[in-house]
Order: structure tokens, then C-alpha cells, then sequence
């Protein structure tokens, strides 16, 4: 493991300064008044510290536990490393073989080829990437024009060149969009309209806007069954009255449901497949508040416990059913990208308590 935090201190650069008294940024940093001003003490340990947190975007400060990690690193692991860890990418890249692998027994040659280093990626290889993913999203680009996903071109790019740099990368698409759509025109900044079918909610009476989209819902899906669903997951709000008045309204209008369902018909096949996600190693439960959520979202940063282990995780999500946890105290996250350009991406929450 040590050799990985050799690669990681090297990954941060050594010349980097951030504006601001040293004490009271590593306060905010999340340490201790007396470690703060033993820290700024030593001249050589207040430079690495501060070229961290500059390195790691957090001179706004940050919870405890990154605070904590990162002092370890600028503190404890020496800065003569090899120059080999240069890009985010490769930090990812370490940071799963570490966690598929395990720091025992592990092959420093094998690390280093699994984390692309010594991998150089020319400004030429970028280019003729991107122009090749172009060539295959054409037409898909000239219709959507400055619509089109750029996350997913940027992802097509890091396929083939998974070791480049990122903002050259980003730097050579932009440019490309550039060069073959020319000026954006008013037509590609408006917004258009996403239209999306949602379960009948069961906590109030139907309105007329209700009664126009159902209506014309029913009206388009002449030749099909009819499945009334509601969506009965609140149970703060729901009543049975609200049930019925659906139901009647449908009636009303004359039509005939093949069938009806319920969200919570399915909670247990919901809870079920929670747990074999869980088991695969695709879901999490997290600890974090609403605003550490947020600040991490933000700045595209894993959950401090995405990779707890597997029955820890288990055990918490029986608790979290069994009452055994407070409200707003865990969630249960599925794993996703949260490097990923699109936030749609991130670990979302799948899960929460409500007392």
C-alpha cells in the first residue's frame, strides 16, 4: 500500500500555493487548533499540506474524514516518489486495483499497467480519437446539434484513450463542434420538452389538468389494455377516498381498466433486488448528511463508505428496515459515475428512513 501512496503524493504537485494564512486554512481543513499550529511549525509539512488541499479543491473546507486522509498523505508519505501518477484518471485507475486486487502481494508492474503508467497520449492521438468519434456519432450530432450529449462523446473518447488528458480531451471536442456546426443558433439554446407518464398519485382529488392528460392518455392508447397504477408511496398523504375518486373519475369517462396495481405491490421485489445489488457490490449504505451529499455531488467525490465492505452494508440495510436507525441517518445508494459529466449519473439514493 505504501508504494500507492508514494504514486498519490507524487500526483500532487509540490508548487502549487493557496491565498490565505496557513493556520486558519487548515482549520477549515477540519483540524484540530493544536495540530493546526504544530503543522504550521514546520515549514516543509505547512507546504505539502497546502499543496493537497489546493490539489484536492477542498481550500473551502471539508468534513473530517478527507481532511483527515489527505493529512496522512502530505504528512506521512515522503515527496521523492517516482513522477508516474499524472492524470485523474490514473488515480481512479489505482484506487480499483487497490480495491479489486488488495494491497497484499501485489506486482508493482502490474500496478503500473493497470494505472497506464509510462502511457503518454499525444495531442495527435487525441485529435485523430476524437475525429473518430465524430465520424461515427455524424449524424446523430447534425441533427441534435449543440443538444448533443458531450458526456457521452467524452466517454467514447476515454474508451479509446483512457489515459489522456481530460482537459485536452474536452478542450479537442468542444473545438470539434465548433468546426462542424459553426455559431449556435437561437433554435439550439431552447429547452425542449420532456414529457414523461407518471403513476396516478393517491394524495389529492383529481383537478382538470388531471382529467386532460388522462383523457388524452387513454384516448391515444385506443387498441391497448388499460392499467390503472398508483403511485401509493407516501403514506403521510395518501387516502383511500383519493383512491376511489380515481377510480370513479376513470369510470366515469368510460373506460375500463384491464388491470390495477400499486407501487407498493411491489415493495418486496423492490427490497429483494436492493439486496442483490448490494451483494454484487453495485449498492451502498451511506452515512452522509443532505449537505455532504450535495458538497460531494459537487465536486464529483465518492462517498467516504462506497466501498464498506459488502456485509457491513447487509447488516445496515436490515437495520435501517428494522427501525434500528434514526431517520435521516443512512441511505441506501446504488453505484454509479460520479465522475460522469451527466449528475443524472451519480449514486443516487435508493433508499432512506421515514419515521
Amino acid at each position: 500500500m505504501l508504494a500507492f501512496f508514494h504514486r498519490y503524493r507524487e500526483f500532487v504537485k509540490e508548487d502549487k500555493t493557496v491565498d490565505g494564512e496557513p493556520l486558519d486554512l487548515f482549520l477549515k481543513f477540519g483540524l484540530d487548533e493544536r495540530t493546526a499550529k504544530n503543522t504550521v511549525a514546520n515549514i516543509k509539512v505547512t507546504a505539502n499540506l497546502t499543496a493537497v488541499i489546493h490539489e484536492a479543491d477542498v481550500a473551502d473546507g471539508c468534513n473530517r474524514t478527507v481532511g483527515n486522509l489527505l493529512y496522512t498523505v502530505a504528512t506521512k508519505f515522503p515527496a521523492n516518489a517516482l513522477h508516474t501518477i499524472k492524470t485523474p484518471a490514473q488515480l481512479d485507475a489505482v484506487f480499483a486495483f487497490f480495491n479489486k486486487i488488495g494491497p497484499e502481494n501485489f506486482k508493482l508492474d502490474v500496478l503500473d499497467q493497470a494505472c497506464g503508467v509510462g502511457v503518454e497520449v499525444s495531442a495527435e492521438e487525441i485529435e485523430l480519437a476524437v475525429g473518430e468519434v465524430f465520424d461515427e456519432k455524424r449524424s446523430i450530432i447534425l441533427e441534435q446539434r449543440y443538444r448533443t450529449n458531450v458526456g457521452e462523446l467524452l466517454g467514447l473518447v476515454r474508451k479509446k484513450l483512457p489515459w489522456a488528458d481530460p482537459k485536452i480531451v474536452k478542450q479537442n471536442v468542444y473545438a470539434k463542434l465548433y468546426e462542424l456546426l459553426g455559431e449556435s443558433t437561437a433554435a439550439d439554446n431552447e429547452k425542449p420538452s420532456k414529457k414523461k407518464e407518471k403513476p396516478a398519485k393517491v394524495e389529492w382529488m383529481f383537478h382538470l389538468s388531471h382529467l386532460k392528460r388522462t383523457l388524452i392518455h387513454l384516448s391515444f392508447f385506443l387498441s391497448q389494455k388499460k392499467i390503472i397504477r398508483y403511485d401509493d408511496t407516501n403514506p403521510e398523504a395518501e387516502k383511500r377516498e383519493y383512491i376511489d375518486h380515481i377510480r370513479e373519475i376513470v369510470d366515469w369517462m368510460g373506460w375500463k381498466p384491464f388491470k390495477v396495481t400499486y407501487d407498493s405491490d411491489y415493495f418486496q421485489d423492490l427490497d429483494e433486488l436492493a439486496v442483490e445489488l448490494i451483494k454484487r457490490g453495485h449498492a451502498y449504505v451511506d452515512h452522509q448528511t443532505a449537505d455532504e451529499i450535495k458538497e460531494y455531488r459537487e465536486k464529483k467525490m465518492d462517498s467516504p463508505l462506497r466501498d464498506r465492505p459488502i456485509a457491513e452494508s447487509l447488516k445496515l440495510f436490515e437495520d435501517m428496515k428494522s427501525g434500528l436507525i434514526e431517520e435521516g441517518k443512512a441511505t441506501l445508494r446504488m453505484k454509479q459515475d460520479m465522475k460522469s459529466d451527466n449528475s443524472d449519473m451519480y449514486d443516487l439514493i435508493a433508499y432512506r428512513i421515514k419515521v
